[in-house]
């Protein structure tokens, strides 16, 4: 737990920037109880509606700031098919990132990606009502 720990502490990365990242691996992940989790979670550190609803499928992408959309459009490609993480992809989305942010984001979705196998795998119930 200690390296969950420093992925979601302080850093060079925003906290809203993150729960994007967490929310949208969860979604293409399937995972019910992070979901749950930080839906609520990244409301409260400024993902906007609509930007929510973008990436937990209930719109079109398209609707998401460029920002947002290649931060969006690079974790899909990492979680569905790493091998499809071209230059074209990385220069746009190091267009709205620094190098090391992108490495960070990269190895939030990694790490979120575990927790949701691990929630799935036990049937982890969502939290709350």
């Amino acid at each position: 737990m200690p390296f969950l720990g420093e992925i979601m502490g302080e850093s060079s990365v925003d906290l809203a920037t993150k729960e994007l990242v967490i929310v949208r691996v969860s979604q293409l992940n399937g995972c019910a109880y992070c979901l749950g989790a930080h839906r609520p979670l990244a409301t409260e550190a400024g993902v906007t509606r609509d930007a929510m609803a973008a990436i937990c499928a209930e719109t079109s992408l398209d609707a998401l700031p460029a920002r947002e959309r290649a931060i969006v459009d690079w974790v899909d490609a990492v979680i569905l098919q790493p091998a499809a993480t071209d230059e074209r992809l990385l220069q746009r989305t190091l267009r709205h990132l620094r190098e090391d942010q992108l490495v960070e984001l990269t190895i939030l979705a990694g790490a979120i990606t575990m927790l949701n196998q691990y929630c799935t795998a036990f049937r982890i119930p969502p939290p709350g009502p």
